[in-house]
């Protein structure tokens, strides 16, 4: 009969006998918590990685916040915030600059509302507003004419403005006189007088390159040398074929006076970035295409002239009465 002789093998680790299932339990734990620690290594990597990378959906600050006028109907736009309305509140307190101009209260007139954060559409409304209020002035001169029995070419003179409402509190902004106008005649007094007075110191907040050197200047010339022709046109009744002609001319006259603004603005840049003025000259061509001779855009325009005849919206205008005294220098 076979006898069977078993052997039980031992391994000396430093000097101590250890079982060979003690040795391989050991290195499992070992290696357990090996691959323990370098999965909890790689997952805090990930999360540091994700915490620094930004977010690739991200929009630039300046998205969506230009040309905004573009998907809006061509009605005289406006932009009304709490911000812009505390600035004019601000600002009524301000006297002001030039010598001579008498000082008027701040309007708080919706339709001329503007806000800084949106540079571009301001100037676009502001530029725009030049020119529909010219016409608004045209119904307001014939309807005191009417009352006053001066003739509508004597009520206002053409001139450097006369007044004023408030000063820019923004630094690279101005208040731009919306009607450039002179002196009003001395007859006028009481509520018309305030009524004009008010209206011709209205000041928009607009960015100083936008009424500065030619761009300002040649819409106050604009003003100023149309304003026989804009006397022409009866706003008491239904726009005739004789108001279109006048407007039409008006219209052309404007969008050619804007043509030369780009030329201007062209030929003698102002330390902007070519990218800026692209921006720039593009606001007053989008205007230039705006105002197209429409049916649409005649009869805006004699409805804004209509405005001023019959005083819709003009209450501020016409009882507002502190301040309206010549300031001296």
């Amino acid at each position: 009969m076979a006898t069977v002789t078993l052997t039980k093998t031992v391994l000396v680790v430093c000097g101590v006998p250890v079982s060979p299932a003690v040795v391989v339990g050991v290195a499992g734990v070992a290696f357990g918590c090996l691959l323990i620690g370098r999965i909890i290594s790689t997952a805090n990597s990930t999360n540091s990685n994700n915490r620094n990378t930004p977010s690739k959906t991200k929009q630039s600050p300046s998205d969506g916040n230009n040309k905004k006028h573009k998907t809006e109907t061509k009605t005289e736009t406006s932009t009304n915030t709490s911000s812009s309305n505390q600035k004019e509140n601000n600002n009524e307190k301000d006297a002001p600059r030039r010598r001579g101009r008498g000082r008027t209260p701040t309007i708080n007139d919706p339709s001329s509302t503007t806000n800084e954060d949106m540079e571009l559409d301001v100037v676009f409304n502001h530029l725009l507003s030049r020119f529909t209020r010219f016409f608004r002035l045209g119904g307001i001169i014939q309807r005191i004419s009417g009352i006053t029995g001066i003739s509508r070419t004597n009520i206002i003179q053409p001139g450097g403005s006369q007044y004023q409402d408030r000063n820019s509190s923004t630094p690279g902004w101005h208040a731009a006189h919306v009607i450039r106008a002179g002196t009003i005649h001395s007859s006028i007094t009481g509520r018309q007088r305030t009524e004009l007075e008010n209206f011709l110191g209205h000041t928009q907040d607009v960015p100083r390159w936008a009424n500065v050197d030619k761009i300002g200047q040649l819409i106050d010339q604009f003003q100023s040398e149309n304003l026989n022709e804009l006397a022409k046109i009866d706003f008491s009744g239904e726009l005739n074929s004789a108001d279109k002609i006048i407007i039409i001319e008006l219209i052309k006259k404007f969008v050619a006076m804007l043509g030369n603004c780009i030329k201007y603005m062209r030929e003698n840049r102002r330390g902007q970035s070519n990218e800026q003025l692209q921006a720039q000259i593009g606001v007053i061509q989008e205007l230039r295409d705006y105002l197209d001779c429409s049916k649409e855009i005649i009869e805006l325009m004699f409805k804004k002239g209509k405005k001023g005849y019959s005083g819709e919206n003009m209450s501020d205008y016409q009882n507002t009465t502190k301040n309206n005294r010549k300031k001296q220098n």
